[in-house]
């Protein structure tokens, strides 16, 4: 039960992180790398990854990829299905009351650098690679 409960923890960070996320001729893929490159960006997502290495749960990955955002956390150690499947089913019920804030988010950054349909995807995966979960927004 605490691994679950810091597994929740750790994915809830990155969702506060996305919250706090608010070139001429640059394509929309190099817009959005240029704003999370930016040094407000990298401060966030390094006191975000601080934060994941004290918990020690998951390796975490900030990445873009045409107009998503994209957050990839991989646990650490192996999960037993039971575990994952807790897991998916919290965040299934967890992210349902996010979409507003999440659209928000996604708006704020679509304003900001010039770009549209900005989504902002979350994926978590066990040790061996294989999906628990996975959610779009935007």
């Amino acid at each position: 039960m605490k691994r679950c409960v810091a597994l929740l923890l750790t994915v809830a960070a990155v969702f506060c992180f996305t919250f706090s996320l608010s070139g001429c001729g640059a394509s929309d893929e190099e817009k959005l790398k240029s704003y999370i490159e930016s040094s407000g960006g990298q401060e966030i997502i390094s006191q975000l990854e601080d934060s994941m290495a004290d918990n020690s749960v998951f390796n975490f990955e900030t990445k873009v990829e045409g107009t998503a955002l994209v957050f990839d956390l991989t646990l650490k150690e192996q999960m037993e299905s039971t575990v994952t499947d807790t897991l998916s089913s919290t965040l299934s019920t967890y992210v349902s009351s996010l979409d507003s804030t999440m659209q928000n988010a996604c708006d704020q950054i679509e304003e900001e650098i010039g770009v549209e349909k900005i989504t902002i995807d979350y994926n978590v995966f066990n040790k061996d690679g294989s999906e628990i979960w996975t959610h779009s927004f935007g």
